[in-house]
C-alpha cells in the first residue's frame, strides 16, 4: 500500500473537509510555479482541498511524498483518506480500483513519531 499526507489543507477548507473513507481525486498540478512535481487533491467535484506533501516538514513518517508517486499516478487518480488526526491527513492510493484498507503500522508509526517529536 502506498500512504501518503495530504498538506497545505489551511490554506482551503481546512482539515473539518476530510473525513475516513472519503474518496479524492489526484491531479498533476503543472502550472504550480513552487513544485515542479505538486499534486493537488481534491473532492468529487473538483474543489482543490489541498495538495500531496513533498517537504521533509510536511509528509508524515511512513508515508509517500509527491515527488515519489508523481511518475506513478494516472490520469486519474484517486486516494482514501485512512486517517484524519491533528494536522495529519492520511490517504491511500486506490491500485488497480481497489479500495485501500488502513495500514495500522503506517498509523502506529506516525502517532510514535509525533508524541516524540512534541516532547
Amino acid at each position: 500500500m502506498r500512504a501518503l499526507t495530504i498538506a497545505g489543507c489551511n490554506y482551503y477548507f481546512g482539515p473539518e473537509a476530510f473525513c475516513v473513507g472519503q474518496r479524492l481525486r489526484l491531479m498533476k498540478d503543472t502550472d504550480n510555479a513552487f513544485d515542479d512535481e505538486a499534486i493537488c487533491v481534491m473532492n468529487d467535484t473538483g474543489v482543490v482541498l489541498g495538495h500531496v506533501a513533498n517537504s521533509i516538514h510536511t509528509v508524515a513518517r511512513g508515508t509517500y511524498s509527491a515527488g515519489r508517486i508523481y511518475d506513478l499516478i494516472a490520469e486519474k487518480q484517486y486516494v482514501k483518506v485512512l486517517y484524519v488526526i491533528d494536522k495529519y491527513i492520511i490517504a491511500g492510493l486506490e491500485e488497480g480500483g481497489d479500495q485501500l484498507e488502513a495500514s495500522a503500522e503506517i498509523f502506529t508509526e506516525m502517532v510514535n513519531y509525533e508524541m516524540l517529536s512534541n516532547h
